[in-house]
């Protein structure tokens, strides 16, 4: 588990903070608590693999719905109005 974290989970929060700190600094990005903590644009895709293995069955997910809710959701918080 230590393994997954340092190479997949640590690589892709570091990614995530990056391209934060490019659209803060090119003025695309306005300051949120997304661009503080970079992890929680990743909880879609956990949450989405919890959901396959447990309610799949009952209530299949959209992943290509689930994914343009989450780009929506993040442009609306990161991006400034207009």
């Amino acid at each position: 588990l230590e393994a997954y974290h340092r190479q997949s989970m640590q690589r892709g929060e570091a990614l995530m903070h990056s391209l934060l700190q490019r659209g803060l600094a090119s003025g695309d990005f306005v300051e949120s608590p997304v661009t503080e903590l970079p992890m929680v644009l990743m909880a879609p895709a956990l949450m989405a693999a919890v959901w396959r293995l447990t309610f799949q069955r009952f209530e299949p997910l959209d992943p290509e719905r689930m994914l343009a809710a989450h780009l929506h959701m993040v442009r609306a918080i990161l991006t400034r109005p207009g």
